[in-house]
């Protein structure tokens, strides 16, 4: 499998953010978070990734906004500005690439197997506890649990969480079981 283009963009992505990490200039730090809203044209990327930018701005909102009262207006639009070129970089150079191609590319330009297989197994494992956090809330809300702001609603919560923990450690024990058995 031929992986040229895959590794000019993790190269394009891995000195662009540096740059635009290690620079303090608004100008540039607008050039460089404009030509990233570009990219998002160039490369046609679904106006669906911008959504997750909205819900990082929120965040990112809270930061800029205590900044702002501080009076550091040159540090405030630096942050908000470096945040979301990196995110943006990321959503059209890296995540349509995919965990797999890239802990490919990873392994083809000399980084650790150990790592890489790190990468991937750690995404395997946080989609599937993400698959049984679902599972669990929808069995809450079968039972009409209704979040509030009340004490039974935080010790709803902490079981959740508890039992949450329960099964991944079993699960990753079962796994690791599974990968013994294949010599891994």
């Amino acid at each position: 499998m031929d992986l040229k283009g895959e590794k000019a963009k993790l190269f394009i992505f891995l000195i662009t953010t540096t740059a635009v990490y290690l620079t303090d200039n608004l100008k540039l730090l607008l050039l460089g978070f404009s030509l990233s809203l570009l990219t998002f044209i160039f490369f046609k990327i679904p106006l669906k990734f911008l959504k997750f930018a909205l819900y990082g701005n929120f965040f990112l909102f809270f930061v800029v906004f205590s900044l702002l009262i501080l009076e550091n207006f040159h540090t405030a639009m630096a942050v908000f500005l470096k945040a979301n070129t990196i995110f943006a970089l990321t959503n059209v150079l890296i995540i349509p690439m995919g965990v797999v191609k890239l802990a490919k590319v990873l392994n083809e330009l000399g980084v650790s197997r150990k790592l890489t297989f790190l990468l991937v197994l750690s995404y395997r494992y946080f989609h599937s506890l993400r698959e049984e956090y679902g599972k669990m809330g929808k069995a809450i809300a079968c039972r009409g649990f209704q979040p509030k702001t009340e004490l039974r609603s935080y010790r709803v919560y902490g079981y959740l969480l508890g039992m949450l923990t329960v099964k991944t450690y079993l699960k990753a024990r079962e796994i690791y079981k599974a990968m013994l058995c294949r010599g891994f």
